[in-house]
Order: C-alpha cells, then structure tokens, then sequence
C-alpha cells in the first residue's frame, strides 16, 4: 500500500515521563466553542473538545456547530474523514457522525447513505483472532452494525423519514434497520398514522420495533417504565411475532 493509500489515524500524543498531571488530576483539553476545522488536526481538536464537554453542556456543542460559516466546506471534510476506511477508532467515528447530523447540510445525504451499506468489513479494522475471548474472539461485544446504524439515524435526521423505506426492506443486518425505525418513528413525532405505515413496510421480525418507547431527557423513569409495559401488552395482544432468520449473505453484517 502507498504511503498516501493508508488511512488517516489521528496523531498519537504521549505524556512525557514527569510531566503532566498525575492520574486523577485534571487534564486541560481544549473546550468548546471552537471555529469551523479547515483540515484534520483541528478536527481532531473539534472531536477531542466534544468528547470531553458534558451531558450537562451539550448545548454548546449544538450552539458550536450552528455558528459554522463555510457549512459546505466543513461538511466536505466530515465526509472525507468519514470515509478513510476501516476506522482506526470507532468511538471517534461515531462522534463524526453525529457531527455531521448536527451540521444537517443538504450534502450529507448520499454520504451517508453510502455508508449505511457498507459491511463491517469495509468499516472496521480487521481482529486477530485471540484467546481473551469466547471462541477466540477479542472481544464478546461486537461493533458489528453499530456505526452503520447511527448512519442510518443521522440519515433519517438529516433528510428526513423518506430514504429510510429501502433501508427497512433490504438491509440485511438488524440493528441498522430498528435504529432506522427508531429514527423515522421520532422524526414523525411517533404520528399513530405513520407507526401504522412502518407496520407495514418493515420485515416481519422487525414489527415488535415499531413503536417501542425511548428513553429521553424529562422522562420520569417510573412513566418509562409504564410506556415499556404497554407497549409489551400490545406486542402481546399481536399475533406472535416471527423469530429472528438469517438471511444468505448476512453472517457477519
């Protein structure tokens, strides 16, 4: 592979010996609000400040990104870094993609899209096989589905409900699709009309989705839990529900 082939890994930075705080002080990170990044290193230092701002603040993330000038030219290079493939980190690629939801520009569309069909192959880094895990895998969570799933939730955010139909119909891995019901089910306010239509458009087995309750901020947990229950009730009074079935060609998706 060529030197200019290989993907972009973010630069590591590593504490000298003495210097620095000590573990448990506190370390300086830069902090929000930033500029629009012009290039990777200060995309690296926009994804660093939101990772370590709050729950609390995430408004200034929000306020951050909506003060962007340039919107095209950033979204532009969301988009390239989204792409340099198998991401050398998954928690900064999920980070990306919901900047680029945030930012909402008409471009990310086909982006993001793309992505949503793309195998876990083409997205992640391949894994040694070792002993650390069940069967020998590396790890007995799998990221398999995970960032194609919030592509398809950023999809649904950016464009709105109508591109999430042939995702519903053909994607072969199951958590893209319910993270797509989820997402189009928001998006239409959870309309009963609209639940009704994904009832029917939606694979057999992924019907129990449709409508499930989500848990979100000023939710009192005792009336999420009563949400759940009926919602159990209603899959109850339902005629059962298919299994899950694999599908030729999705082992692995």
């Amino acid at each position: 592979m060529n030197i200019d082939e290989r993907p972009y890994v973010p630069r590591l930075v590593i504490r000298e010996p003495g210097r620095g705080p000590k573990p448990g002080e506190p370390v300086e990170s830069p902090t929000l609000p930033l500029p629009p990044p012009r290039d990777r290193d200060e995309l690296d230092r926009l994804l660093w400040a939101v990772a370590t701002t709050s729950t609390a603040e995430r408004g200034l993330v929000i306020e951050t990104i909506a003060a962007f000038d340039d919107r095209s030219r950033v979204a532009d290079l969301f988009h390239a870094t989204l792409f340099e493939l198998p991401t050398a980190d998954v928690s900064r690629t999920g980070l990306l993609l919901s900047l680029i939801g945030e930012l909402r520009h008409e471009s990310s569309g086909d982006p993001l899209e793309q992505f949503v069909w793309l195998s876990d192959d083409a997205v992640l880094p391949a894994v040694e096989p070792t002993d650390d895990g069940p069967d020998g895998e590396s790890c007995m969570f799998p990221y398999g589905g995970m960032l194609q799933a919030r592509a398809a939730e950023m999809l649904v955010w950016v464009t709105g409900p109508g591109r999430g139909d042939r995702i519903l119909a053909e994607r072969p891995s199951g958590p893209v699709r319910v993270a797509t019901i989820d997402a189009v089910s928001y998006a239409v306010g959870d309309d009963e009309a609209e639940l009704a239509r994904l009832r029917e458009v939606v694979r057999d087995e992924d019907r129990w989705a449709v409508g499930a309750p989500r848990r979100t901020d000023g939710v009192d947990p005792q009336e999420f839990t009563a949400r759940v229950a009926r919602h159990l009730e209603y899959l109850d009074s339902q005629p059962e529900l298919p299994t899950r079935v694999d599908r030729p060609g999705t082992e692995g998706e």
